[in-house]
């Protein structure tokens, strides 16, 4: 019975609420409605002066012609290059003196070799992985010895290279620290012979000698179908670029002989992405121990061939020899 009620109640409400949404739509109060006047401004309001809202307080700015000038290297005048050529030359910034030569490192380092060798300067160290070449101490005249560090590093432009030489005073048996203060005339005199001893090679500049023939490349031997690296240098010329590389990667040499061409490093157990049955990524680590051995190739070049106590594919060799061509220079 309630249920009735309440049903008769709703059915009332809704109906009112028709009959009233139809009276509202036959009012015509909308035809009363007149135009309102302007609006008016009071005297008061005025546009507000932005430059007084935001003032930009003093910075002390300084003019372009203020500001300290930021140095560049500089060549020196034909007469400070005492009959170095257009392939080397030597740079001075500030109190800083070296050598650019349009030269790879590798073919560098063997110039220099050759220098020190002319000059009859005994070695202590030679490191063309660390780019240092330094002398014993040598007898100049009476005392004091003198003894020499050439330092040897990539140039900015790609197949260019950097030399510079510090130089010390002393007897045989002096602590060195090549951090210290140098003698920085008997250096710069040792330089000048250096650079003038380069530009007197006859050494085709890079740029010219990569148009004859394919510098880096990594290619297949059709006999044992396994990839090698081949240099468009010979295996003397190449020696030290690699091992520069090698020093400027992820590896470690643990063994290195020049007279057989091998180099022993060590990988870290670096991963290199390979594919599994299912195609997806499945990483894969490279041996610890790798044998790298150079040897001639042909002509003009030389062939790096890599080898390995365990198993070793050919996409993780790949993966080594493009790590080490970028920084093969």
């Amino acid at each position: 019975m309630n249920h009735i009620h309440c049903c008769v109640a709703l059915t009332t409400l809704l109906t009112l609420g028709l009959l009233g949404c139809s009276s509202i739509d036959t009012v015509d109060n909308y035809k009363q409605a007149t135009v309102a006047d302007d609006i008016v401004y009071p005297d008061s309001v005025d546009r507000p002066k932005t430059e007084e809202l935001f003032v930009i307080p003093d910075t002390g700015f300084v003019s372009a012609s203020d500001t300290p000038r930021i140095d560049s290297p500089t060549i020196l005048p034909p007469k400070a290059q005492a009959g170095v050529d257009k392939f080397v030359s030597m740079r001075k910034l500030g109190d800083l003196y070296w050598i650019l030569a349009q030269y790879r490192v590798n073919t560098l380092w063997n110039n220099l070799e050759d220098f020190a060798r002319t000059q009859e300067y005994p070695m202590e160290r030679s490191d063309p992985i660390a780019g240092e070449l330094e002398t014993k101490w040598i007898p100049n005249g009476k005392d004091p010895h003198i003894k020499l560090l050439f330092q040897v590093n990539r140039g900015i432009q790609l197949g260019t290279s950097e030399v510079s030489v510090l130089a010390m005073e002393g007897k045989p048996g002096k602590r060195v620290d090549w951090s210290g203060t140098t003698d920085q005339a008997l250096g710069l005199s040792t330089l000048k012979r250096t650079a003038k001893f380069l530009s007197l090679l006859d050494t085709q500049p890079q740029a010219e000698v990569g148009k004859q023939h394919d510098e880096l490349k990594i290619k297949t031997d059709k006999e044992s179908d396994n990839n090698f690296l081949y240099i468009g240098v010979k295996p003397n010329r190449a020696w030290a670029a690699i091992l520069h590389a090698i020093k400027l990667s992820d590896y470690s040499v643990t063994k290195h002989s020049s007279e057989s061409g091998l180099i022993v490093i060590t990988t870290g157990n670096q991963p290199v992405q390979k594919k599994s049955f299912w195609l997806s990524p499945k990483p894969a680590k490279l041996p610890e121990t790798l044998s790298l051995q150079l040897k001639p190739f042909d002509a003009f070049g030389s062939a790096l061939t890599i080898t390995s106590d365990d198993e070793l594919s050919t996409q993780q060799s790949n993966r080594v020899f493009n790590t080490l061509i970028p920084n093969i220079n």
